[in-house]
């Protein structure tokens, strides 16, 4: 016996997801708003440093053989911007040598 799709389920779960879409989309947007503020304020007189994690990268791509399988090594970029100036410093390490937890981060 086939089962048929229920058609008000999927209707449900997609009008959800399409709400907290638009929750994320508009809590982006007042982020952004904020930061070019805080940008404008930076450019006048006070000093204004931004930190944040850049993308991750995987550190090999080898998409052959049994290494496919194994598990990645991780390069971390983390980066410091200096708003007033523009300057931006970035530091790059491997998980090999240490984690990207708050307390190694700030050590």
């Amino acid at each position: 016996m086939f089962r048929l799709c229920q058609c008000d389920a999927v209707s449900k779960s997609t009008e959800l997801q399409n709400g907290q879409r638009n929750i994320h989309q508009s809590k982006a947007d007042a982020a952004y708003k904020l930061l070019k503020t805080h940008l404008h304020y930076a450019q006048n007189d006070n000093e204004m440093y931004r930190f944040d994690f850049q993308q991750n990268l995987p550190s090999a791509s080898i998409f052959a053989g049994d290494m496919f399988y194994s598990r990645m090594l991780w390069t971390y970029n983390f980066g410091l911007h200096d708003c007033k100036s523009g300057d931006a410093i970035m530091h790059l390490w491997s998980e090999a040598e240490a984690g990207r937890g708050s307390s190694v981060v700030a050590s």
